[in-house]
């Protein structure tokens, strides 16, 4: 029987609330966990705001900073969260990320004169490619539009206006505020100034569960599924059966990079540190793998397919049964 329209409306906010989160737990599958795992970091947020003070979790911390500031509290990986706090973690553990040219708040401050012909700006909060522009001989390469400082400027203060609304409620007391990134542009292994592949390995602790590899060709406005091609691989470049998305193509045929090893190593490194379920998304450049980003909640749990499901909730009950 079909649910008119209307009815399906007005239940919707009850079935969201109510009966999603119980069959995700009667579940215990890959979504729940997730789930869990931001629904306990929203309900820390609210503690402190409530008490109008600002958790430690999320502000800017420095690679030489004391351990004990980075993991202020049991919740501190949300920490890794911030682009910025990224850098410095990998950093911190002896890991390559790209050169920084400049950080900062405001993007009319941004040296444009003294910038190499391409480079990489983003935001140190945000998910999706909405808030990276990579720029090359005056082009952003996402859209292919012109991009001269002035454009540039005004699609930074567009997208850190987004971004404040977004993160309003991280707000109270006295945060760090959002920041700008200058990076380098990294290059593919044969030195090509083009959008690289991506490797995004997802780590239990110590245990690869999967390479994805995927090549980003455009923003991500709506922040679903990653575009294809994508394909799922094991540490030893053997296909996953499917996709990790519902619907999602999976390709094949794709080439480990020549630093395969030493990606897979370095996503070890950092995901052992880190003691928990991670995503750590890496690229392979001309001198060697170079350290992106975390990320600790890969689309929010929306949209995985039956196998993801099954395979990397079994993973986390087996391995991190315990850790959020």
């Amino acid at each position: 029987m079909k649910i008119p329209p209307a009815l399906r409306q007005t239940i919707a906010p009850a079935y969201r609330r109510l009966v999603r989160p119980a069959v995700r737990k009667l579940q215990n599958n890959f979504s729940y966990r997730l789930h869990r795992r931001l629904d306990t970091w929203r309900r820390h947020d609210e503690a402190f705001d409530r008490r109008g003070t600002t958790c430690d979790c999320i502000q800017l911390t420095t690679r030489n900073a004391p351990e004990e500031e980075w993991r202020c509290c049991e919740h501190w990986i949300k920490r890794l969260r911030n682009k910025w706090n990224a850098r410095e973690f990998a950093l911190r553990h002896g890991v390559d990320v790209p050169e920084l040219y400049w950080h900062g708040t405001n993007p009319k401050d941004i040296p444009f004169d003294q910038l190499p012909e391409s480079y990489v700006v983003r935001l140190t909060k945000g998910d999706g490619s909405n808030d990276v522009f990579p720029v090359s001989q005056g082009r952003d390469l996402f859209d292919q539009r012109e991009a001269t400082p002035d454009q540039l400027v005004e699609r930074l203060e567009r997208s850190l206006e987004r971004a404040r609304h977004q993160f309003a409620r991280h707000t109270l007391g006295d945060p760090q505020p959002l920041r700008l990134l200058v990076e380098e542009f990294v290059k593919t292994p044969e030195g090509e100034t083009t959008l690289p592949w991506n490797y995004k390995i997802w780590m239990i602790r110590a245990h690869v569960a999967a390479i994805q590899v995927v090549m980003i060709h455009g923003r991500n406005k709506n922040k679903g599924p990653e575009p294809s091609p994508s394909a799922f691989y094991d540490r030893d470049w053997r296909l996953h059966p499917s996709s990790f998305y519902a619907g999602g193509t999976l390709a094949e045929g794709i080439e480990p990079p020549a630093c395969h090893r030493e990606l897979v190593e370095v996503a070890r490194k950092l995901a052992i540190e880190c003691d928990t379920f991670i995503r750590v998304d890496l690229y392979a450049s001309e001198r060697g793998p170079l350290f992106g980003e975390f990320t600790a909640t890969p689309h929010v749990g929306a949209n995985y397919s039956a196998f993801a499901e099954d395979y990397m909730g079994r993973l986390w009950r087996q391995l991190i049964p315990n850790r959020l």
